[in-house]
């Protein structure tokens, strides 16, 4: 997932974060997820993921510079 031309910024926080989950069912999400970003970003582009603590849940996000999704959808 090498891009020369994009930036990928993960923002994540000093404490480790434990969950539990399917570790293959997690990589195929976060590959998607990044490859999407990756694919729909133009040059030069930015790309974030985070990762925080809302209270008993983790919250993911990935952002991008890309068209996005309309809000309709």
């Amino acid at each position: 997932m090498e891009q020369d031309e994009r930036t990928l910024r993960v923002l994540v926080p000093r404490a480790d974060i434990e969950v539990r989950v399917d570790r293959m069912r997690m990589q195929q999400v976060f590959v998607n997820l990044m490859t999407n970003a990756l694919r729909y970003t133009p040059p030069p582009g930015r790309i974030w993921a985070s990762a925080t603590m809302e209270g008993t849940e983790v919250i993911v996000r990935v952002s991008d510079e890309g068209v996005g999704i309309a809000s309709d959808r």
